[in-house]
């Protein structure tokens, strides 16, 4: 149990925390590389600059967590829950966010080129900025989201709600 924890910069590369509780923990900075966290609770957790880099985050909940500039590349979020979560600048390179709840979530200038968004709740987000090249949002629910500047290119939309205005 991390709930309330001050980790800041900790190594905890390979960690296995299935089912860990970290809410409200302040972990910015930490090397979570290749962690096993799935079932984890880290609602509110403060993770600024931290590196999930491969991490297996399955059904992590990471309701309005504070994570701008955290490393997801190549992370497994699979039904993941990041509603409310504080994202700008984050790195999704390669990761897989399938089914996961990014509702209103703040992802301004995010990079998730190559990201598996397939059937992701993205409603109400902030994609401002956001890089979606080559992302494959089939099924994905953007109603609401704000898109501005957003990079869109060769991302796959097949079935995917679409904010107003957007064809």
């Amino acid at each position: 149990n991390f709930n309330g924890a001050t980790l800041v910069g900790a190594s905890m590369a390979e960690m296995v925390g299935r089912d860990a509780n970290f809410d409200s923990a302040d972990i910015s900075e930490a090397d979570l590389t290749t962690a096993d966290l799935r079932g984890a609770s880290l609602v509110g957790v403060f993770a600024e600059g931290t590196r999930f880099v491969s991490a297996d985050l399955s059904r992590a909940n990471f309701t309005g967590a504070r994570m701008a500039r955290a490393s997801f590349s190549n992370a497994v979020l699979e039904q993941a829950t990041l509603a409310r979560a504080w994202l700008s600048y984050a790195d999704f390179r390669s990761a897989n966010l399938r089914g996961a709840n990014l509702s209103r979530a703040k992802l301004a200038f995010a990079n998730l080129v190559s990201s598996n968004l397939q059937g992701a709740d993205l409603s109400g987000a902030d994609l401002t900025g956001v890089n979606l090249s080559q992302a494959d949002l089939r099924k994905a629910n953007l109603r609401g989201a704000e898109l501005g500047s957003a990079l869109l290119e060769t991302a796959n939309l097949c079935g995917a709600t679409l904010p107003d205005g957007y064809a």
